[in-house]
C-alpha cells in the first residue's frame, strides 16, 4: 500500500469517527452509579440534542432529496435554467467577497463576534455572572485592581470565604491562574469590565480571520468565508460575552496560532510572539495552553521542516515578505531555532505563574486547584474529588457528549457541524491543502479534555471553547468540500489543486450538498437560533444598596449551606471534603459537626466518604425561594438547626456576588461586607469595629441594609 493510500484511509477513519461521534450515543456509557449526578446531567443533554439531531438531519435529507429531484427533472426536460443562474449567483458571490481588501474582513469578522457577544453581555445577560467561576474571578480582579494580590482578611476566614477560593499565606485567592484574572483587573480598572469578553472575543475571531488567509492563500473566497462563520458562531460569542477564562485562552492560542504560521513563512523572531501568546494562553488556563498555543505551534514547525526536507527546491515555499526570493530550506534547526524564540517570548508568563504558584500556594508547580481540593483533582483516568469514576468508559461517554453538543451548538443547525467535517473527510479522503492546522487545533482540546474528568456545559461544551474557530472554519471547508466541484464559485485561483484528490464530483453528491447546507442554515437562523439565544435572556440583577455613610460593616445574609461550608472551611476542611459532607449528610448534622469542630469538642459522626451522588435517605427541603436543603427524614434536628433553617425564611444573598459586583476591600476599606453567621458569632467582629456602622442586609431588606440591632433580632427570631 502506497503513503498516499494509507493517508487518504486514515483521513477517511477520522471521518467515520466522527460521523460516530455526532450521531452514535456514546454518552449511554455515562451513569449515575459511576461517575455521580454530573455524568446524568451530561447524557440527559447530550440525548435531547442527540434525538434532535437524527430527526433534524432526516427532515433535511428528505427535504433536500425532493429539491434536487425536483431541479434534476427540470433541467433535463428543458423547463428551468436553476442552475445556470446559481452559477452566476456563485460568481458574483465570489467577486464579492474577494473584492474587500483582507484587512477590511479582518476587521469586520472581529466586529462582528464583538458586536455579537456585547449584544449577548448587555442585553440578553443583563450584564449578569451565570457562573460561580466567573463571581470567583471577578472578586480576585477587585483585589488586583486595589493593588492586592490576595485578600489580607486576618479575623476569622468564615467571614470572608467562598466556593472556588482558598485560605493562602497572604489571605483569600481564587483557585485560578492569573492569567484572565489580570485581564480582568485591567479592564475593571478603567470600569470597562462588562467589554472584557466582546473586545476577547472580537480579537479572537480577528486573528481567527488573519490565520485563515495566512494558511488557505489559493482559497481566499473560502477562507473569508470560513472566517466569517467563525465569527457568527454563535457558541463563540454567547460563551464569549461573559467572564469565564476561555475568553483569555480563545484570544491567546488564536494569536499563538497566527504568529506561528508568520514564523514558519518569515522572519523567525515572529516566535517571540507566539510564545507570548502561547505564556499567556498557559497563564489563563494551563492545560489548554500546553496542548493548543504550546504543542501546536512547535508541531507546525517540526511538519514544515519534515515536509521540506523531501521537497524538491523548485517547489520550497518563498517568504511572505522576500517574494522574489526563494526562503532558505526549512530544517529541523529552523524549527529548534523558532522554538528557542518562542521559549524567549514565553519565560516572563512562565516566571510569573511559578513566582504566584509559590507565593499563594506554596510551590512553584502547585496550583490553586490543588490546594483547596487536593490531588484528585489533577489530570489523568481516577476518581475525581467527590468520588466519581473518570476512567475509559466515562472518557469516551464525555468525549461523545461533547461532540454530540459541539455539533449542534457550534451553529445550532439541525444537521450536526461535526457531521459535515466527519462526511466531507470520509468522502473525499483528504483535506484542503492548508487544513492540517486546523483539524489539530479543533483536536487538541478534544484529546486533552479526555484525560480531564471535568466537562462543563455552558453555552455548549465550554471545555472545547478555545477550538471552536477551527471547528466553525473547518465546518465551511466541508460544505465547500463537499459542494463545489472545478469550475463553479471558486475562480481558477481557488481551484481544488491537492494531489491525488478528484477535481469533479458527481452531480448529486454536489447538488445534494449544496441544498442541504442553504436548508440546514435556514432552518438554523430562522427556527433554531433565535429560541437558544432567547433561553439565555435574564432578568437584570436588582442594584445593590447604597450603604450610605461610611465606614461600615455589612452583614450579607446568605444560604444556611453556604454558612456550614464558610465554618467548616475556617475549621480547616478541605474543599472537597466540605462538598462531600454537604452532598452526603443531612444539613443539621453537618452543623452539629462543624460548631463542635469549631469549638474543639468530640466530633459527631459524618459520612465524609467521597462517592459519587447522595445516600437513598436524602431528600431536599425547600427554606425559601431558590435556597434548598439536604435533609434526612429520620433525623430529629435540635433548636439550633430550626433556628437555621428559619433565618432563611425571607430569602438568601450570596456573599460572593455582592464581592464580585461590589469591590473587595479588605479590613481597612470604607464599606467591609462580611457573612452573617447569626449574632453569637458576629458578636466578635463587631466588637473589633466600634467606629462603624453594623449593617444587616437580606434578600427581604427594603431601601438597603438595616441597623443591625434590629434587623438581627427579628431575622434569627424564628417564629412561632
Amino acid at each position: 500500500m502506497t503513503t498516499h493510500r494509507r493517508a487518504r484511509l486514515g483521513w477517511r477513519a477520522l471521518g467515520a469517527a466522527l460521523l460516530a461521534g455526532a450521531y452514535l450515543p456514546l454518552h449511554r456509557l455515562l451513569t449515575v452509579e459511576r461517575a455521580g449526578p454530573a455524568a446524568a446531567a451530561s447524557r440527559a443533554e447530550a440525548e435531547a440534542i442527540l434525538q434532535q439531531s437524527w430527526t433534524g438531519s432526516l427532515a433535511v435529507l428528505a427535504l433536500s432529496a425532493f429539491v434536487v429531484l425536483l431541479v434534476g427533472l427540470r433541467t433535463r426536460m428543458g423547463g428551468g435554467d436553476e442552475v445556470e443562474r446559481a452559477r452566476r449567483l456563485e460568481a458574483a458571490t465570489a467577486r464579492g467577497l474577494t473584492a474587500v481588501s483582507e484587512r477590511v474582513w479582518i476587521a469586520g469578522c472581529g466586529v462582528l463576534a464583538g458586536g455579537l457577544a456585547a449584544f449577548t453581555h448587555h442585553l440578553l445577560l443583563a450584564g449578569r455572572a451565570t457562573l460561580t467561576d466567573e463571581l470567583v474571578q471577578l472578586r480576585h480582579a477587585r483585589l488586583l485592581a486595589e493593588g492586592a494580590i490576595a485578600d489580607g482578611w486576618t479575623f476569622d476566614p468564615a467571614f470572608r470565604n467562598s466556593v472556588n477560593g482558598v485560605w493562602t499565606a497572604e489571605g483569600w485567592s481564587s483557585i485560578y491562574p492569573p492569567g484572565h484574572t489580570a485581564v480582568l483587573a485591567a479592564f475593571g480598572r478603567f470600569g470597562l469590565e462588562g467589554w472584557t469578553g466582546p473586545l476577547l472575543t472580537a480579537l479572537t475571531a480577528g486573528f481567527t480571520a488573519a490565520l485563515l488567509l495566512r494558511l488557505l492563500p489559493n482559497r481566499p473566497t473560502t477562507a473569508r468565508v470560513a472566517a466569517l462563520a467563525a465569527a457568527a458562531s454563535p457558541f463563540l460569542w454567547g460563551l464569549g460575552a461573559g467572564w469565564l477564562s476561555h475568553t483569555s485562552a480563545a484570544c491567546a492560542v488564536a494569536i499563538a496560532l497566527w504568529s506561528a504560521v508568520r514564523t514558519r513563512d518569515g522572519s523567525p523572531r515572529w516566535a517571540i510572539a507566539t510564545g507570548a501568546a502561547a505564556g499567556w494562553a498557559t497563564l489563563a488556563r494551563p492545560w489548554t495552553g500546553l496542548t493548543t498555543a504550546v504543542a501546536l505551534p512547535v508541531g507546525l514547525w517540526v511538519a514544515r521542516a519534515v515536509t521540506e526536507r523531501s521537497r524538491p527546491p523548485a517547489l520550497r515555499l518563498h517568504r511572505d515578505d522576500e517574494p522574489d526570493e526563494p526562503a532558505a530550506p526549512f530544517t529541523l534547526r529552523s524549527a529548534l531555532e523558532r522554538a528557542g524564540w518562542a521559549t524567549l517570548g514565553g519565560l516572563p508568563f512562565a516566571l510569573l505563574l511559578g513566582l504566584w504558584n509559590h507565593r499563594l500556594f506554596g510551590s512553584p508547580l502547585r496550583f490553586g486547584y490543588d490546594a483547596a481540593f487536593g490531588p484528585a483533582h489533577g489530570l489523568g483516568l481516577h476518581r475525581d474529588p467527590w468520588g466519581n469514576l473518570y476512567g475509559a468508559r466515562e472518557a469516551l461517554g464525555y468525549t461523545g457528549a461533547d461532540l454530540v453538543l459541539l455539533g449542534r451548538h457550534l451553529f445550532e443547525t439541525p444537521v450536526p457541524a461535526v457531521a459535515a467535517i466527519g462526511a466531507w473527510l470520509l468522502i473525499r479522503g483528504r483535506p484542503f491543502r492548508g487544513s492540517g492546522l486546523l483539524l489539530a487545533w479543533s483536536g487538541a482540546a478534544l484529546l486533552a479534555n479526555a484525560l480531564y474528568w471535568h466537562h462543563g456545559q455552558h453555552f455548549g461544551p465550554r471545555m472545547l471553547y478555545e477550538t471552536a474557530p477551527a471547528w466553525a472554519a473547518l465546518t465551511v471547508l466541508a460544505a465547500v468540500g463537499l459542494g463545489l466541484p472545478r469550475g463553479t464559485l471558486a475562480p481558477p485561483s481557488e481551484e481544488d489543486d491537492d494531489e491525488g484528490v478528484p477535481t469533479r464530483s458527481p452531480w448529486a453528491l454536489v447538488a445534494m450538498a449544496r441544498v442541504m447546507t442553504v436548508v440546514a442554515l435556514a432552518w438554523g437562523l430562522a427556527l433554531s437560533l433565535p429560541l437558544r439565544v432567547g433561553s439565555w435572556s435574564l432578568p437584570p440583577e436588582p442594584p445593590l444598596p447604597d450603604v450610605g455613610a461610611a465606614p461600615a460593616l455589612v452583614f450579607v445574609h446568605g444560604s444556611w449551606a453556604g454558612r456550614e461550608a464558610a465554618r467548616l472551611e475556617a475549621a480547616g476542611m478541605r474543599r472537597d471534603s466540605i462538598e462531600t459532607a454537604l452532598r452526603r449528610n443531612d444539613l443539621c448534622r453537618v452543623h452539629e459537626y462543624a460548631r463542635a469542630r469549631r469549638e474543639g469538642e468530640p466530633l459527631p459522626p459524618l459520612d465524609l466518604e467521597a462517592r459519587p451522588g447522595s445516600p437513598e435517605p436524602l431528600t431536599w427541603v425547600l427554606l425559601s425561594e431558590g435556597n434548598r436543603a439536604r435533609v434526612d427524614p429520620a433525623v430529629p434536628w435540635s433548636a439550633s438547626c430550626h433556628r437555621e433553617a428559619a433565618a432563611d425564611r425571607e430569602g438568601t444573598v450570596e456573599l460572593a456576588t455582592v464581592l464580585a459586583r461590589r469591590g473587595a476591600a479588605g479590613p481597612n476599606g470604607p464599606v467591609v461586607w462580611v457573612r452573617d453567621l447569626g449574632p453569637e458569632e458576629n458578636a466578635a467582629l463587631i466588637e473589633r469595629h466600634p467606629d462603624r456602622a453594623i449593617l444587616l442586609w437580606t434578600a427581604a431588606s427594603e431601601g438597603g441594609p438595616q441597623p443591625y440591632a434590629a434587623a438581627a433580632s427579628d431575622l434569627w427570631t424564628p417564629p412561632n
